[in-house]
């Protein structure tokens, strides 16, 4: 559960800094659905995130995902459960994790 927990945050860490600036947000971070879930019931669970900005013609080109078992790795770029290396695209939702298996 602890993993999950991170996993917001990490997203937050890892899109935040490259977007920030370009003049991106990075919002409504989710895990299958919901924001800042306590537990969630699946092996790979679903994570999603929305971007926004007062100028038009931005739009993400690639994204990373960093997941680590305490928020202390994060601040360091480290991820000992998964990174999703940089990964090109624009796609902000239903991304599958991909990492070790989380434990409850």
């Amino acid at each position: 559960m602890k993993k999950i927990l991170f996993t917001a945050a990490s997203l937050a860490l890892s899109l935040g800094y490259a977007f920030a600036a370009d003049g991106i947000a990075v919002e409504n971070l989710r895990c299958e659905y919901l924001v800042n879930p306590l537990g969630i019931d699946r092996a790979q669970p679903r994570l999603s995130w929305e971007l926004s900005s007062g100028q038009s013609g931005k739009s993400q080109k690639a994204y990373q995902i960093l997941v680590a078992t305490d928020a202390a790795a994060l601040a360091g770029d480290k991820a000992d459960t998964w990174d999703s290396k940089k990964t090109t695209g624009n796609v902000t939702n239903q991304i599958v994790y991909k990492g070790k298996p989380l434990q409850p």
